[in-house]
């Protein structure tokens, strides 16, 4: 069995990923301009490089989760094969979830592989997201896969009861827009 410091590291890594896919949908969210409007506008290029730093932390740790990566520790995968057999239900379940979305984990590593871990020479970054077509929604697919995959796993490595980690990641995501929120209205007062 795996090291318990491994699904500790999962966890964090799917906190950061919940924060960074909650400011990232909450800043590109058309309903949100009415909010949001204004200090986007007065500090566009800032909220320009926010919105791609964080789109970029989402692809890259989801990749880092959900990825086929056997030499990648936190890999939800990898954590499910090293499961004692009395887990073998759970594991065959996290195993059928992460297939079922094959289609939207290729996308990501597609992005991951071509634009973020390295440049693809044939296609430009806006090229490779035209072929990856990949949505808003299938981004919170992919942030809610990865959620409940890493609750079961701390559950089962004795972490956390996933009932309480999915309060905790919604306590997360509920912190990480009231932050914004107050970002943006320091923002919006200051010109």
């Amino acid at each position: 069995m795996r090291s318990p410091n491994l699904i500790a590291q999962a966890i964090e890594r799917v906190i950061e990923l919940t924060y960074c896919y909650e400011i990232w949908r909450a800043l590109t969210n058309i309903e949100n301009r009415d909010r949001f409007g204004y200090a986007c506008e007065i500090y566009d290029d800032f909220f320009f490089t926010i919105i791609r730093s964080l789109e970029t932390s989402v692809v890259v740790i989801a990749y880092q989760l959900l990825g086929d990566r056997r030499n990648d520790v936190v890999s939800i995968g990898t954590l499910g094969k090293s499961l004692p057999d009395r887990y073998r239900e759970l594991s065959e379940r996290i195993k059928s979830d992460i297939d079922a979305r094959e289609e939207l984990i290729s996308k990501v590593t597609s992005l991951r592989h071509n634009v973020y871990a390295h440049r693809n020479r044939a296609l430009t970054p806006q090229e490779v997201y035209e072929e990856a077509k990949i949505t808003a929604n299938e981004y919170k697919s992919m942030v809610e896969l990865a959620q409940r995959c890493v609750a079961s796993l701390a559950e089962a490595f004795g972490e956390r009861q996933e009932g309480i980690f999915m309060q905790e990641l919604e306590l997360s995501s509920a912190s990480a827009n009231k932050e914004l929120a107050n970002l943006m209205l320091v923002l919006s007062r200051s010109k």
